[in-house]
């Protein structure tokens, strides 16, 4: 698993605001990335087997790690993400893809990401801005929320039972334009509740709604989330609204006892096990 610290972290793409991050300093992009920084060791990945399958299929474990697949998918994540090593050699990229499917289930994410080192501008470290100007034509950072992508990379298992897919170069990403809206799996907080390892490790970067919630635990400073639950109930999902927060800076969660119809998200291990918010629109107040 790419794990992330929150103070190294931004998104992309233009509209970006950066938080925490020094001065840019960025050489000019070619829009190509060496091979020998590539972390995933891609260099002769054009002579392996491309098995084509499905995110479920991964998920379901009939592949084993290490394969080199080709899936489809529809972008969920709404922009790329990007953090620091923490070392501060390397950029790293994340992005969020869903199975389309008649009936959604909690095997139908998968996690796409891509690190690559990169020198630091002379006189300062390694930076997201930085990460952002060499990667601006790779399509694992102009990938598009909501459009139908084909993902060509290499399966991977962490120790941990983490899945996702490496993409080589940051490139491995097709647009074959708007997709199909992907449907949240209806979910019980009970079973996203923090701490719960292995809830988020075998439902990772499944997008699921809580309905009829109750918020409680809201934060009005770092890191900006709140927990909800039915009402009386005492096992709480922990929302997190960085990606709201980078559009709108000032965001902030809504208030203890507010009533929401319900709240959809991305479930990831990050920090715990959380669920991350995309948009204003997840959060449906009753």
């Amino acid at each position: 698993m790419v794990s992330r610290s929150m103070y190294s972290k931004v998104f992309a793409p233009g509209w970006l605001r950066v938080a925490l991050v020094l001065a840019m300093g960025c050489r000019p992009s070619t829009g190509s990335v060496d091979d020998s920084d590539d972390l995933g060791g891609f260099r002769d990945a054009s002579m392996q087997m491309v098995h084509d399958t499905t995110v479920r299929d991964l998920n379901a474990g009939r592949h084993p790690s290490g394969t080199m697949v080709r899936v489809t998918g529809v972008v969920i994540s709404p922009f790329t993400w990007i953090d620091i090593s923490p070392d501060q050699t390397a950029c790293r990229y994340s992005a969020y893809i869903a199975q389309p499917a008649p009936s959604p289930s909690l095997a139908d994410g998968m996690h796409l990401y891509f690190a690559r080192r990169e020198m630091p501008a002379p006189d300062m470290g390694l930076n997201v801005s930085r990460c952002r100007e060499v990667a601006r034509d790779w399509p694992i950072y102009t990938i598009a929320s909501g459009h139908k992508v084909e993902v060509t990379g290499r399966f991977e298992i962490s120790p941990a039972g983490y899945r996702q897919i490496f993409v080589p170069g940051g490139g491995g990403i097709k647009d074959l334009g708007m997709g199909e809206a992907i449907q949240p799996v209806e979910a019980a907080t009970r079973d996203f509740v923090n701490g719960n390892a292995a809830a988020f490790r075998d439902h990772k970067a499944a997008l699921v709604r809580f309905s009829n919630v109750r918020v409680s635990d809201s934060q009005t400073m770092f890191p900006y989330g709140f927990k909800v639950a039915p009402p009386n109930q005492m096992d709480k999902a922990t929302m997190t609204t960085s990606y709201l927060r980078v559009r709108t800076s000032n965001y902030m969660p809504p208030p203890n006892d507010t009533e929401l119809a319900s709240v959809t998200g991305i479930a990831l291990p990050d920090f715990g096990g959380t669920v991350w918010i995309r948009t204003p629109q997840d959060i449906v107040p009753r």
